[in-house]
């Protein structure tokens, strides 16, 4: 187990504003190998405070999060002799934007600060960034480069380098794709999974895009003013009746499959895309 949330809400409070419930009652478990799970929901929802949870950037008003061996309260967080850091090695976040964490001279060096910063040496910890950028797809010629002179996809893609480097458990991405073209957005993804297939490592990423979430998503979880109201497959999500109340809209394959369904009569049941091919397929045959 990697993360579980046990009742969890978090209040703002403000000198002039009334106090804002941002999470309610929050439970969840997110497992420490092999995850994919999206996280959805419409804007302000809760859904980024709900990650500042996962790496302890943030305390619960009231329950607990439990992040591998320690378990942090509105008590416990204040705790000096409970230290962060190390959760937030296991529990890697990466920000919506990526200036937030690079500020090195060098991408190479911006990659190899943390693992630098959590003891390796300077050796050591210059190869773990080269590893970490090889991984998202950037070669040596990136290594010498300023990271504020680069591309948004290249420098959301050094971002995410600087947090592998520290070789996570658990990767959790706020909005990875937001402000990219379509191809970039693709390629960013497909580095999500091809990471997850080389270190099993659990992925959770913040999208309002529905079908990333149907095609690379194996857990979706439903924010809705600061409550969890869904926790299931993609699959399942799509046919919840909720999904307008919800603010959020159904992959462009299941927009095909509701038209052709709506304008055809299958002898077979059809509840997914690929049914809807089979059944296509079948009729032409028949």
């Amino acid at each position: 187990m990697g993360i579980r949330l046990h009742a969890v809400s978090h209040v703002y409070q403000s000198i002039n504003q009334p106090p804002f419930e941002a999470l309610k009652n929050v439970s969840l478990t997110i497992q420490a190998t092999d995850e994919f799970i999206a996280l959805v929901g419409e804007t302000g929802s809760g859904k980024s405070t709900l990650v500042q949870h996962f790496n302890a950037l943030m305390a619960p008003t009231s329950g607990e999060a439990q992040l591998f061996d320690v378990t942090l309260t509105a008590e416990t967080f204040k705790d000096k002799k409970i230290k962060k850091t190390p959760i937030r090695k296991r529990i890697g976040l990466v920000f919506q934007f990526p200036e937030y964490q690079l500020f090195e001279e060098t991408v190479l060096k911006d990659v190899a600060f943390a693992p630098k910063n959590f003891g390796l040496s300077e050796e050591a910890a210059i190869q773990k960034a080269k590893d970490a950028l090889r991984l998202v797809g950037l070669d040596e010629s990136f290594e010498a480069r300023s990271p504020f002179h680069l591309s948004g996809g290249e420098k959301k893609r050094v971002s995410i380098a600087g947090i592998l480097a520290m070789e996570p458990d658990i990767l959790v991405l706020d909005e990875p794709t937001s402000g990219l073209d379509p191809k970039s957005q693709e390629m960013l993804m497909d580095v999500f999974t091809s990471i997850q297939n080389r270190t099993h490592t659990s992925i959770v990423f913040i999208t309002h895009d529905m079908n990333w979430v149907e095609r690379y998503a194996k857990r979706v979880l439903v924010m809705k003013a600061g409550s969890l109201v869904f926790d299931g497959t993609p699959h399942a999500l799509f046919q919840r009746p909720e999904l307008a109340d919800w603010k959020m809209d159904v992959p462009d394959r299941f927009k095909v499959m509701q038209y052709l369904k709506t304008h055809h009569s299958f002898k077979d049941p059809v509840t997914t895309p690929d049914e809807l091919i089979d059944a296509i397929i079948r009729e032409g045959q028949s």
